[in-house]
């Protein structure tokens, strides 16, 4: 019997839901196994499955673990020790990081592998040697998940699970000679998109800190001087969190949340991918490349997928988008 830790539920439509339901298939779950998911929010859960409700972003557990300058989302050892207090485990899954101190305090002398879904010690090289500056959030998080990533890599019995080649190949770099897996989303029907329809620009999905410093770059160096040159053009934006930058005057118009259901505005404008330093792979680019989406993306957006190129597919450095955007725009007629 195994234990198999996942950190949401497989059950739902964002990228992280996704990931989860991809690790479900590689683990194979045996009806003996047990799984436990550490919930968040309300997300449906198969019922075969335990759960652990993870708390919310005010609880005293949380406040309790960034205080300890741990992840505020940590597992605490005495909710899992509820679940699994006196069983015995040929093998344990653990499907984040932030479950893996409480699985090794309980289980201090079996291997344990542990799925990286980001590689955050990764980010935070790039970020120093590029001298990238960040809000205080993001530099917190990434130094925070960076040294529970380094107590796991020098764990000699846990076994890392990396999402992409790339955060595999820095591991291999920092231990040579140490063994690893990557299970990576695998692009099973590429569909080539065609030019959109307007000179407009669309972004879908959460609106996370990791995520947020590529998008506002993107509004005041990229979007903005453009819609200075061409007053028509528009950024629409879908996903929670993306409220705050709501203004109409100016050409930005958030939508409301992403339900996962359809690719919001398919065709109708060039969708963005402004990540600027990487980590895990983007669910999004994997629905855009077998929908026909035609996307601009930096190259740490793209990591972790094998795609054909394409005149409509855009493969850039952020700070070479303007020439590129414009390039592709008069090349398809849009402006």
């Amino acid at each position: 019997m195994r234990l198999v830790l996942l950190p949401v539920s497989p059950v739902g439509d964002g990228g992280y839901n996704k990931a989860v339901a991809l690790d479900i298939k590689k683990l194979n779950i045996d009806k003996n196994d047990q799984v436990i998911v550490y919930n968040h929010g309300n997300q449906k859960v198969p019922e075969n499955f335990n759960c652990i409700q993870r708390p919310n972003k005010f609880s005293s557990e949380r406040i309790l673990n960034t205080l300890l300058l741990r992840p505020s989302t940590d597992l605490l050892v005495s909710s899992l020790a509820n679940k699994v207090s006196g069983a015995t485990f040929s093998g344990i899954f653990c499907g984040d990081v932030m479950m893996y101190k409480a699985t090794r305090k309980l289980f201090p002398n079996i291997e344990i592998s542990v799925r990286f879904h980001n590689l955050f010690s990764l980010a935070l090289k790039r970020q120093k040697v590029r001298r990238m500056t960040r809000n205080l959030k993001f530099n917190f998080n990434l130094f925070i998940f960076s040294r529970l990533e380094s107590i796991i890599l020098n764990d000699r019995k846990a076994y890392p699970i990396f999402i992409n080649d790339i955060e595999q190949k820095f591991f291999e770099l920092m231990f040579p000679g140490r063994e690893s897996s990557v299970w990576s989303p695998i692009v099973s029907n590429q569909v080539f998109p065609t030019y959109p329809r307007k000179p407009d620009f669309v972004y879908f999905g959460s609106h996370a800190h990791h995520q947020t410093p590529g998008i506002k770059k993107f509004i005041s160096e990229v979007f903005q001087p453009l819609k200075n040159r061409w007053p028509t053009i528009n950024f629409h934006l879908w996903g929670r969190g993306g409220a705050e930058y709501h203004c109409p005057s100016k050409g930005i118009l958030h939508h409301g949340d992403y339900n996962g259901e359809s690719i919001p505005m398919a065709g109708e404008g060039l969708f963005i991918n402004p990540d600027l330093l990487g980590g895990g792979v983007k669910f999004k680019v994997l629905e855009w490349l077998e929908n026909g989406i035609a996307f601009i993306s930096t190259p740490y957006g793209v990591e972790g997928y094998s795609f054909k190129p394409n005149r409509n597919i855009i493969v850039a450095e952020i700070f070479d988008w303007i020439k590129q955007i414009e390039s592709y725009f008069k090349e398809a007629k849009l402006i």
